[in-house]
């Protein structure tokens, strides 16, 4: 069970859930890489044709470009189909934790304590992210120096919206259990009498 476990959470915290970007935002690289194994068949297909119009010196060149761009393509792309699996939104009972990871060159991690975030907004607009069930999070921080976190392409992003919120009042009744955090009453106003004399 502890291999199940975020590997930095800290003491007594519980991950409640965790999810990483809808697949509609890795769909455009899947569009791309469809379009470029057809393109790479297709030159296949035709070197006997590309020979007749290219000189031997000039198609060898050309031959040899268009390998380094296939090698190098297909390296992005398993590079950005690994970040896009690496990269998770983590929700435990005390913390968001955000991770934006790739193969090698990326290795971010924010993390914001529940009790610095002030509100969730869902927003879940279009025919399309209706359709297939995504949104976007704005998570507006109430520190002075935050401006806030926008989280895209979050799948289902009412019940994620509703856990972080659900997670951050607990927290909330958990730390004014302990006395961490203390309810600040209004000041009442005193109004002195003056005696008339």
């Amino acid at each position: 069970m502890k291999d199940r476990n975020f590997r930095g959470q800290g003491p007594n915290e519980h991950v409640l859930a965790f999810c990483r970007k809808h697949w509609i935002a890795f769909f455009h690289n899947i569009a791309t890489f469809a379009l470029f194994i057809a393109l790479t068949f297709i030159f296949m297909a035709n070197t006997g044709f590309l020979e007749n119009i290219f000189s031997p010196g000039l198609y060898e060149a050309v031959t040899l470009i268009a390998g380094a761009l296939m090698i190098y393509y297909v390296h992005y792309f398993f590079q950005k189909l690994i970040e896009h699996y690496l990269s998770v939104v983590i929700i435990t009972d005390m913390r968001l934790i955000l991770i934006n990871k790739s193969a090698f060159f990326v290795n971010d991690k924010e993390y914001i304590d529940l009790l610095n975030i002030q509100d969730v907004h869902k927003c879940q607009t279009g025919f399309l992210q209706n359709i297939l069930g995504f949104g976007d999070l704005q998570i507006r921080l109430s520190m002075m120096s935050a401006t806030g976190v926008e989280l895209t392409h979050i799948p289902n992003p009412d019940y994620h919206a509703r856990l972080i919120n659900k997670a951050r009042v607990a927290y909330l009744e958990q730390q004014r259990e302990h006395g961490i955090i203390r309810i600040r009453e209004p000041q009442r106003k005193v109004e002195e009498r003056k005696e008339i004399e």
